[in-house]
């Protein structure tokens, strides 16, 4: 199968079949800002906040937004990046 690295789901049962687990998966709630409202920002406690060491994200230079990352020598998991350290 596929190893996929640094992901974040909201239930260890939510692992595609044929994906296999990496040390790096973070499972549980995400804590976005404002999820049901569209806005999937990380909020300060979230699990995946500064989870991808600089090792591995070479290339991840900017979030979807277009804010610089990483902030605090770690990249967050998902496409935003937090903009303060945690």
């Amino acid at each position: 199968g596929f190893v996929v690295e640094f992901n974040f789901l909201d239930s260890a049962a939510g692992v595609p079949h044929g994906l296999e687990r990496d040390a790096h998966l973070v499972v549980g709630d995400p804590h976005f800002v404002n999820g049901s409202n569209g806005d999937y920002a990380l909020a300060a406690e979230s699990a995946a906040i500064g989870k991808v060491p600089p090792a591995q994200s070479d290339g991840l230079n900017h979030d979807y937004l277009g804010n610089s990352r990483p902030v605090d020598r770690a990249c967050d998991i998902g496409a935003f990046q937090t903009q303060s350290p945690k």
